[in-house]
């Protein structure tokens, strides 16, 4: 009998006890790593300590145990024990023969695990104990704390441009993948369209507070000119703006456009500034070597078959042309991270896991464009493709929200809106 089924004939008050320990274990993990924590720590300290343990608890053990080692994954065993073997075991084993360094090691494996923390927990408690709008709200108002937090470390105003994302302290508190879920999330909120959701006054404070959310993010992102970040924002921007003309505005929406048309106008002189620190970061910068780290993954892939096919382990430190003088244990884009560290096996395993959930309808995304979706969408696209988000302690917040909505498509779970 597998755990699942165990669960399923248990009484409601267990369940019921289960499912609130879910919610209470995250939303304390969450609440102590936006207020304490920091996206990629160099050490583990207290609020490290507190957000591992709440994580820990939120899994259902029996079910995270058998997972670990490959049995009862999720969609298909056989693939699932694969992608254990390859993309867990193997670099390990990799990494400690190449003899890579065990801080290195763990700051490659403790974010996998915190990547796969919906698989790790049990799908229906997930799916009953975590609301669709409850997450993406509470992944917001995360991220705004995160943001003002920047600011203060900065000793800052969020009117300041050109700032370091890393801030006085390492803290890269700007490179949240929270701080840009709320970028994302809180403008298409404020400016989506109004069916389904408060009428009148209501409707238009829910509209004046989102857009006031929104300011400490987006202007996170601008002081650090995350030219990714903003053009998504742009983007997200955009596509509530046409949902919303689309549906027919009502007069909440027009009152907040007029309002931005005024305000737009009062801080162009920022908003010319901003611009011209984008175009300057692109002289100097360009795109960041992004195709160049391309070219560094080819390399080191072909050095020996046996790097082809099992990377260079866990562990193992590179050189970026984005980054200079430094070795360091990511890379900008999670599938050229995956292809060095686990190899050709570890790329095919992951591919597979991925066809494999396809195949069963398990990836399938919710319907509705709703602020959160379009938020998840943009900060999975960021986390992946652009930033090594995938690496902060954040991301696993992400990753649990992206479940949450995937699971609740078709069930009694709605998200906003």
């Amino acid at each position: 009998m597998t755990v699942g089924e165990l669960g399923a004939r248990s009484q409601p008050a267990d369940r019921a006890m289960s499912v609130r320990k879910v919610q209470v274990c995250l939303a304390l993990a969450l609440a102590v790593q936006a207020g304490f924590g920091t996206p990629t720590p160099d050490r583990i300290g207290v609020a490290e300590v507190v957000v591992g343990l709440c994580l820990l608890a939120a899994v259902s053990w029996p079910l995270a145990l058998r997972r670990a080692v490959g049995l009862g994954w999720p969609w298909q065993p056989a693939v699932g024990s694969l992608f254990v073997l390859a993309v867990l075991w193997l670099p390990l084993v990799t990494g400690t023969a190449h003899g890579w360094a065990v801080s290195d090691i763990l700051r490659d494996v403790i974010p996998l695990g915190l990547l796969l923390l919906p698989a790790w927990m049990d799908d229906r408690r997930l799916a009953e104990g975590v609301p669709v709008g409850a997450a993406h709200l509470a992944l917001g108002l995360a991220g705004c704390v995160l943001a003002g937090r920047f600011f203060l470390d900065q000793d800052a105003l969020p009117g300041a441009l050109g700032l370091s994302a890393a801030g006085p302290h390492q803290h890269y508190l700007a490179n949240s993948p929270l701080v840009w879920f709320a970028a994302l999330y809180w403008p298409a909120r404020a400016l989506g369209p109004g069916e389904g959701r408060r009428a009148g006054l209501l409707r238009l404070a829910d509209r004046l507070g989102s857009l006031l959310l929104a300011g400490l993010p987006l202007a996170a992102a601008a002081a650090t000119t995350q030219r990714g970040m903003l053009a998504l924002a742009a983007a997200a921007t955009a596509v509530a703006v046409v949902r919303a003309l689309v549906r027919r505005p009502d007069w909440t929406w027009l009152v907040l456009a007029a309002g931005l048309g005024g305000a737009a106008a009062i801080v162009w002189p920022w908003i010319d500034a901003l611009a011209r620190l984008v175009e300057l970061k692109m002289r100097l910068a360009g795109w960041n070597n992004h195709l160049g780290e391309v070219g560094v993954a080819a390399d080191l892939l072909a050095r020996s078959p046996a790097d082809a096919v099992f990377g260079l382990g866990w562990g193992a430190l590179v050189e970026l042309p984005a980054i200079p003088d430094l070795r360091v244990s990511f890379f900008h884009a999670a599938p050229l991270y995956l292809g060095v560290k686990t190899g050709l096996l570890g790329l095919a395993a992951t591919a597979g896991l991925l066809l494999a959930g396809i195949g069963r309808g398990r990836l399938v995304w919710p319907a509705g464009l709703s602020a959160g979706t379009v938020a998840l969408a943009g900060t999975l696209v960021l986390a992946f493709l652009v930033l090594p988000g995938f690496k902060a302690v954040d991301f696993a917040f992400v990753m649990v929200a992206s479940a949450v909505s995937v699971r609740a498509a078709g069930t009694a779970n709605h998200a906003e809106p």
